[in-house]
């Protein structure tokens, strides 16, 4: 039974640029689709909200959609296999499009069609629909369906602005199809589906090259807009949207409902949490009511242990614990709020009533939706949510969104230089105000100190200088952060402080020498600053073994620390038949610092001036981590992030290194945690 009412594929004509099968998008977003679909759709249905003094709905359901009922549909494959043979050397291709194809085909093979295909759709209730006009893009559904990089809602509350996030919907789909269906508060409707395809062929016509971007509908590449000439499937009945993902990516229903409602529990509970939005997961409901519930049975644990960039092992709970909390007056949690000309109303919920909370703060805007996380690891443990609302600051915070909405960044805002400053101090304000929440409750002193490090700045990263410290981040120019000239703001009780990164104004830790308990941190030990020496130059320090070692294998612990030894090198064998192996000295600085999110221990590798230089020409290194006192197993290395070129990495040792002249390498751990390093060289002789 044919139920398409003459609904079919057009590809129009390709103009003088070819659209290949890569899509530009791919790695903007999180590496979870269920987390950008649901990041992406109840954005957009939020934004979409119709009467304010009820909640905006949203549901996905499962459905599927039989070839023998959609003929013409199923007929994408034959555009597919044309795009296929266009690009028949290149490895995208290859990877992506037999894959489509053999979804399409099921097991009937090239022949026949598969008897059907799985459908998630995403339908919201209590918005607006979007209105349709044809060739104009700030008509939502067009804008929707035909434009990349154009925003479907122009609200100044609206979350979206860069008008590629729907474009990770398309990924969730194994034939990169969707089919959208929409009815307004004024009664229009609107059906259409799109594909996202490469330049190709037309397959009835070889003569003719034809677009990426196909479109399924009665005329050309227009929306049909009469009720009667819709699939009965596909009409609404009520206001609203429904997204028809078309070919989902099968990865098992209760898997895909389990990733759907954590993914909502994680990214929207405040929007739940304030009765702004309730998610119908396949029948799981999500609402004020039950919102307790679910989190405890999804997050059994009560803290958020993992990396921030870490999406997928996000736990809401703490964060949760904080509004509720606070809003209650309970011990240990505070609710702070002020009034600001540039951002509006702010506000702050803080809890400090348990040793296992995270030490991060969960920025929101007025979507609350989370944005961020952004870890403050200089402060006693705690869980904090700061939310801005207001529609001044809400729009503000926008414009400085990279696609995937998850960051506060200047450097993402294109608009005029007046705009930018302006919304450059509204991130710093943010930042500003965060810390001095945090500082009023946990820092019973307010004055500052500068402890100057000479020459550390050029052994941090390369941070890009301003007046504001690192610009367009939150934590940008904050009293506490570091300053390009290699200073360090300190408490004069030498408390715990932190130093801006590359990270979007997330922090990474240095503790300053505390002469109440004669200690200091791996920062400024492995400087060689003893706890009594303040503002003197740092020592760099020759690691060097008087026992001999084993061959460095990666594992093991590090070595000892000191001034340098004039004990002799060692030798030891290297593979059988190759030269021997001496040990020898080498200098080298350890500094930990976040960038993109990921800690990284950087390495400035110096030649020792008690060596011959040639034996730095061709070296290999052991990086291990552990104590100055204390042995440990060695972390394994994840990856470097700046290999030098003809350098390799085996485990924990880099083979083929230079090291005439300084060398700077940025390692990555696998277990994310800060160390002390320890380096042993060798030399071939």
């Amino acid at each position: 039974m044919n139920l398409e009412k003459e609904c079919k594929w057009y590809f129009g004509l390709e103009g003088p640029v070819e659209n290949g099968p890569t899509n530009p998008t791919k790695g903007t977003f999180s590496s979870s689709p269920d987390i950008d679909i649901v990041r992406e759709a109840l954005q957009n249905s939020l934004d979409a909200q119709y009467d304010e003094s009820k909640p905006v709905t949203v549901k996905f359901s499962f459905s599927k959609m039989r070839s023998e009922d959609f003929p013409a549909f199923f007929h994408l494959r034959d555009h597919i296999k044309a795009t296929l043979k266009a690009y028949e050397n290149n490895d995208r291709a290859k990877e992506k499009f037999p894959t489509m194809i053999n979804y399409l085909s099921g097991s009937h093979g090239s022949e026949g069609f598969a008897e059907y295909i799985d459908v998630l759709t995403v339908g919201d209730y209590n918005t607006k629909g979007m209105p349709y006009e044809k060739g104009k893009s700030s008509s939502p559904f067009y804008a929707f369906l035909h434009s990349i990089g154009v925003s479907v809602f122009k609200e100044s509350g609206a979350g979206g602005s860069n008008g590629l996030g729907k474009e990770t919907i398309y990924e969730r789909s194994a034939i990169k199809t969707l089919l959208i269906s929409t009815r307004t508060v004024a009664g229009a409707v609107a059906f259409q589906g799109a594909a996202r395809l490469a330049t190709h062929p037309d397959p009835n016509d070889e003569t003719r090259r034809v677009s990426k971007y196909g479109f399924y509908c009665k005329v050309d590449d227009e929306a049909i807009t009469v009720e009667e000439e819709i699939p009965d499937c596909f009409k609404r009945s009520e206001p609203g949207t429904d997204i028809h993902i078309a070919g989902l990516i099968p990865h098992g229903r209760d898997e895909i409902r389990k990733s759907l409602v954590e993914a909502v529990l994680n990214h929207f509970w405040l929007a739940v949490y304030r009765e702004k939005l309730i998610v119908d997961v396949d029948g799981v409901l999500i609402d004020k009511t039950n919102l307790p519930t679910l989190l405890g049975e999804h997050f059994p644990d009560v803290n958020d242990k993992h990396w921030i960039k870490n999406y997928e092992k996000w736990n809401p709970r703490p964060y949760f614990n904080a509004v509720v909390n606070a809003e209650a007056k309970k011990e240990k949690t505070a609710f702070e709020q002020k009034d600001s000309e540039l951002l509006g109303h702010v506000r702050m919920y803080l809890d400090w009533s348990s040793d296992q909370l995270p030490k991060k703060v969960v920025f929101m805007r007025q979507p609350r939706m989370v944005i961020f996380k952004a870890s403050k690891t200089s402060y006693p443990n705690f869980a904090a949510v700061f939310v801005c609302d207001h529609e001044i600051g809400n729009k503000a915070l926008r414009c400085t969104e990279p696609p995937a909405h998850n960051d506060w960044d200047i450097k993402q805002f294109e608009g005029s230089d007046a705009d930018r400053e302006r919304y450059k101090k509204c991130i710093k304000e943010v930042n500003d105000y965060v810390r001095d929440v945090l500082d009023k409750y946990f820092r019973s002193e307010s004055s500052h100190n500068e402890i100057i490090i000479p020459g550390l700045a050029e052994l941090l990263p390369d941070l890009e200088k301003s007046d504001e410290g690192v610009p367009g981040t939150v934590g940008s120019g904050s009293s506490d952060g570091l300053q390009p000239s290699g200073k360090i703001a300190a408490k004069e009780t030498a408390a715990p402080v932190s130093f801006i990164d590359e990270d979007a104004g997330k922090e990474s830790r240095a503790v300053l020498p505390n002469p109440s308990k004669g200690m200091a941190s791996s920062l400024v030990e492995d400087m060689g600053l003893k706890p009594d020496e303040g503002a003197d130059s740092p020592r760099v320090i020759e690691f060097e073994h008087p026992q001999p070692e084993p061959a460095p294998s990666g594992g093991g612990g590090g070595g000892g620390g000191g001034d340098p030894k004039e004990a002799p090198p060692q030798k030891m064998a290297d593979k059988p038949g190759a030269k021997t192996l001496v040990q020898i000295r080498i200098l080298f600085t350890p500094i930990s610092y976040i960038k993109d999110g990921v800690l990284l221990h950087r390495l400035v590798l110096k030649p020792s001036p008690k060596e011959d230089i040639s034996l730095y020409k061709n070296i290999r290194i052991s990086i291990k981590t552990g104590t100055d006192n204390n042995t440990q197993d060695t972390a394994d290395i994840k990856q470097i992030v700046n290999l030098p070129v003809g350098a390799e990495l085996h485990g924990n040792e880099v083979r083929g290194l230079d090291v005439t002249s300084t060398v700077k390498l940025d390692v990555q751990f696998a277990d994310r945690i800060k160390h002390s390093v320890k380096v042993v060289a060798y030399a071939s002789k």
